[in-house]
């Protein structure tokens, strides 16, 4: 509820006090929202506030988006549906990220509890209490195992990178197996993975095996959930004397937490197989065709047809890919995996 000056109730400053507005800051949001045409100056007098009062609140507003600077030093409320919506958005990626966060460390501890248990100890697992599995082998073959249960969708996170597969990577023939099932696979792994000798293929396989790949520059930790009901992580290696291991949960908040994350990565990734084969474009190869026979970014640009701003970030796309240093190095990877040929 607001009165006729713009001043809010208190249901309405509880509401959106959770979003870091105080109570200051939601009566200049309202007055700039109610009179858009009033220069600031006039509307700070309007609502009885003091210049530093005002200037402070429109400092916070701005800083939040939800006022914006016009062409001529005024300032002008963001609509609602807009600003408040963005910010809603905000903070529900820092609460997932938190919840994140806290569902981590529960794992730990529960992972540790586990490490520690003696013989007598264990007990049956209960259900949502956490199944550590240890060996490359014993991991490689449970992951098969629950992908090969699946239902309805297998999700992961992998951080497979330099010819290391991680314990969560899906294996291709149960990969196969599940798509043939009618169940959705998606799997998210490094750009670098496009230019590697041995993960392109495999990547490149799963694709073939029915699964939805995607790359991104960076990925927060590996994962695997199966059916939104399962979760797999990978275990420290220090808590398993430098053994491959995972941890297996069933826990609600831990299977919610890793698939807001997945999708959240998932929708910032490139899809695998768009362009060519080997994860270039067509103007990628082109460019990269004509630096490695010695044009300059200059003459590269004029010849593409683009400026040399964009000449630099394709290259600096193109020594992501190839996980180069330098573009030195970036020709000498590219030269050893064929490219540009087509």
């Amino acid at each position: 509820m607001t009165t006729e000056t713009g001043v809010a109730g208190p249901a309405s400053l509880a509401g959106l006090a959770a979003l870091g507005l105080e109570p200051l800051d939601e009566q200049v949001y309202r007055g700039l929202l109610r009179r858009p045409s009033w220069p600031a100056h006039g509307l700070a007098e309007r609502l009885g506030f003091a210049p530093a009062e005002f200037t402070g609140a429109v400092e916070r507003l701005t800083a939040m988006r939800l006022v914006r600077r016009t062409g001529d030093g005024d300032v002008q409320a963001v609509s609602p549906r807009i600003g408040l919506a963005a910010l809603v958005a905000s903070r529900e990626a820092e609460l997932a990220d938190r919840r994140w966060e806290l569902e981590q460390s529960r794992l730990a501890a529960a992972a540790l509890a586990v490490e520690h248990d003696t013989p007598r100890q264990r007990t049956p697992a209960a259900a949502g209490s956490p199944d550590v599995v240890y060996g490359e082998a014993a991991v490689r073959g449970r992951v098969a195992a629950l992908i090969g249960e699946a239902t309805s969708s297998v999700i992961a996170i992998s951080l497979s990178s330099g010819g290391y597969l991680d314990p969560v990577a899906l294996p291709p023939t149960a990969t196969h197996a599940a798509v043939r099932r009618g169940v959705t696979v998606r799997s998210v792994y490094f750009d670098r993975v496009r230019a590697d000798p041995r993960l392109g293929g495999y990547v490149r396989e799963l694709v073939s095996a029915g699964a939805f790949v995607r790359t991104t520059r960076a990925l927060p930790t590996s994962a695997l959930a199966v059916d939104d009901k399962m979760v797999v992580l990978p275990v420290a290696l220090s808590m398993t004397g430098k053994r491959p291991g995972v941890v297996l949960l069933r826990l609600p908040g831990v299977v919610t937490a890793i698939s807001e994350l997945f999708e959240r990565v998932w929708a910032g990734a490139s899809p695998l197989g768009d362009g060519t084969p080997d994860g270039l474009d067509d103007r990628e190869h082109e460019l990269l065709g004509l630096l490695l026979s010695g044009s300059t970014d200059e003459s590269a640009a004029a010849q593409l047809g683009v400026s040399v701003r964009t000449v630099r970030r394709i290259v600096a796309r193109l020594m992501e890919t190839l996980d180069a240093r330098s573009r030195f190095e970036a020709g000498a990877r590219a030269v050893l995996h064929g490219w540009p040929a087509r």
